[in-house]
């Protein structure tokens, strides 16, 4: 009896001891986890296309230039960084890359905040590639939401729109919005909304500071659903300039 007892607890420990054991893999791995999601590739912040060389060159240019122009760049750039660290990393594309990501997206809400009053969404030239994607886009029931600065151009703009253009609708902001000094960007894309169930994810894009053409920073997650929540935010509150 007495042995039997001691081969019980002895199975009883070595049991304990394995489950420990296994408790502490897991725990590790649960660590080494979250360090792998903080951990930024050194051959992305080397890539040319990485946020971190754009930033690089656009300080560079203010550096040796010190306009006015490439003086804002870099200050909202800092700004960027400063708010999203993370955004070292981020590739840099163009309109042609975001043009392909646009005519292939799930997404049943394409959301466009904008300084830009004339409301232009033809890329990347007037009467371009983008214009297309739009159209086709609209036709397979994606809807497309700009919210853009106040202005008379940009009302007259809105008007036009919605009148020529079913699956396109433009909502007015206070130009409050656009001149918050907090503010690094003159534009961003959404791809997807809070309703939306059919994509994997919500995808966002800033528009590069300064860019000529156009280029735009990849957005990471946490950004992306913060951004959204604050058009579809706007978007409500705006709902009292249509006209």
């Amino acid at each position: 009896m007495t042995a039997a007892l001691a081969l019980v607890f002895g199975a009883s420990a070595l049991l304990l001891t394995i489950y420990q054991l296994a408790l502490g893999i897991i725990q590790r791995k649960g660590i080494e986890a979250e360090r792998r999601k903080l951990y930024i590739d050194s051959a992305v912040l080397l890539d040319q296309r990485s946020f971190l060389q754009a930033a690089f060159r656009t300080l560079s240019l203010y550096i040796d230039t010190e306009t006015e122009e490439a003086r804002n760049s870099a200050r909202k750039i800092v700004r960027l960084l400063t708010s999203t660290p993370i955004l070292v990393a981020s590739p840099v594309i163009s309109d042609k890359e975001l043009s392909t990501f646009e005519r292939e997206t799930q997404a049943k809400v394409i959301w466009i905040v904008t300084s830009n009053e004339a409301i232009e969404f033809a890329y990347p030239t007037l009467g371009g590639e983008f214009s297309g994607i739009i159209t086709n886009n609209v036709q397979r029931g994606i809807q497309y939401r700009y919210l853009v600065a106040d202005s008379p151009r940009a009302r007259e703009r809105q008007r036009s729109i919605v009148e020529d253009f079913e699956g396109i609708e433009v909502r007015i902001l206070d130009r409050i919005y656009w001149s918050d000094s907090d503010r690094a960007v003159d534009e961003y894309v959404i791809y997807g909304s809070s309703e939306d169930r059919g994509i994997p994810e919500v995808v966002g894009y800033y528009q590069y500071p300064g860019s000529n053409p156009r280029r735009w920073i990849k957005m990471d997650k946490q950004s992306a659903t913060a951004r959204l929540r604050d058009a579809e935010a706007q978007w409500v509150l705006s709902a009292s300039q249509i006209k």
